[in-house]
């Protein structure tokens, strides 16, 4: 089953501060941005999303630093590097900027 994770900005886990349909789990984050992270089996909609005040960790923004600057939409970091790295090979900029290793 797929799952889909949320961070939750500016509460931890208790009720009525998520949405319950769909809800599998809570799990601490690591990382130290969320309070907690809840886990879906279900996409959650925008409006969830707003009213909730969750952040979408199923894809994040990661910001490629070159010759260029680029925003990225990607799993991972990993993911984001090739990106950037396709776009470069595909020539999708108008300068060549250098390949990307690492952020």
């Amino acid at each position: 089953m797929k799952e889909y994770k949320y961070g939750m900005r500016l509460r931890g886990f208790s009720p009525g501060c998520q949405p319950k349909e769909g809800f599998l789990r809570r799990e601490d984050d690591n990382m130290g941005d969320y309070y907690d992270i809840v886990v879906y089996n279900r996409p959650l909609t925008e409006k969830e999303l707003s009213s909730y005040e969750l952040d979408d960790l199923n894809l994040r923004t990661f910001r490629v630093t070159y010759e260029i600057v680029l925003d990225i939409k990607a799993a991972d970091q990993y993911e984001a590097i090739n990106i950037a790295n396709d776009m470069i090979a595909n020539g999708d900029f108008a300068e060549e900027p250098k390949e990307v290793e690492e952020l």
